[in-house]
């Protein structure tokens, strides 16, 4: 995974009033903003939401950052410029998440926005570090996020998808299965979530291969087989892509330590 450039780090904060002028992301960008103060809502679909401290923003091109702001109670944020391929504009996840942890939100803001402008501190580095934990806290709220979120369609479609992701069905199965058709599918979860469907499946095969390598002592390719993959060629290559290791380096991370005689 390449992970794109970190190209600027502002902080900014709402004036007393609600005329606040959006801007739009352009092609090779994607833009972050954090909560770390007071209010905005924001239109996810099924209706315009509110969001407080904790709450991030992950725009791509043609998109508008937030702009809809509570004068009582003015929202600040983080800001977070990244040059990506503007070939390849999409997000890991979806479009609106919120840190588990909203007193760390306010902690990783302070870290990036002062890093960021003191002039001994590795950019590249610090790219790195902040790109793949906001990646990490988009990702986390996608597994924890409540149900209640999300149209029931969309709710039919996850279902599905957990209920069938070690089995070897095509789109046009699983169209079947929900009585959504395929084009569909892509529209709501790529509307909803920010993911395609396959994203989704590989995530879940990927899951499960992590847990089965953390209790079972069964082979890599008994691993790879029984969380869907075809082979365990393209298990290994999307499992090192995703979390930096090989199945059996991970495996051996997680082991339980050895229990060590006492010397009498």
């Amino acid at each position: 995974m390449k992970i794109p450039e970190l190209v600027n780090v502002n902080y900014y904060k709402a004036p007393l009033h609600d005329r606040i002028t959006p801007q739009r992301i352009g092609s090779g960008i994607e833009y972050v903003e954090l909560l770390t103060r007071g209010c905005t809502r924001l239109d996810v679909g099924s209706g315009e939401r509110r969001f407080e401290c904790g709450s991030m923003f992950w725009h791509v091109a043609g998109e508008y950052t937030i702009h809809k702001n509570d004068p009582e109670n003015p929202y600040e944020c983080l800001c977070l410029r990244f040059n990506v391929d503007s070939k390849s504009e999409k997000r890991s996840y979806g479009r609106c998440s919120i840190w588990e942890n909203r007193s760390e939100a306010v902690s990783f803001a302070n870290t990036i926005i002062h890093s960021f402008h003191d002039s001994s501190c590795n950019k590249k580095i610090l790219g790195e570090f902040a790109y793949m934990k906001i990646r990490w806290e988009a990702y986390s709220y996608s597994i924890r996020m409540p149900e209640i979120e999300l149209p029931l369609s969309v709710k039919r479609i996850l279902d599905c998808l957990e209920k069938n992701y070690m089995d070897d069905l095509t789109l046009l199965d699983i169209s079947e299965k929900v009585g959504i058709s395929v084009p569909h599918i892509h529209s709501l979860l790529k509307g909803k979530l920010g993911r395609t469907p396959h994203s989704i499946i590989l995530e879940m095969r990927l899951r499960q291969a992590k847990k089965l390598l953390m209790t079972s002592n069964g082979e890599i390719k008994q691993v790879s087989s029984g969380c869907g993959f075809q082979n365990v060629e393209n298990f290994c290559r999307a499992f090192k892509k995703h979390f930096h290791m090989t199945p059996g380096e991970f495996r051996r991370s997680n082991s339980r330590p050895q229990q060590f005689k006492m010397i009498v």
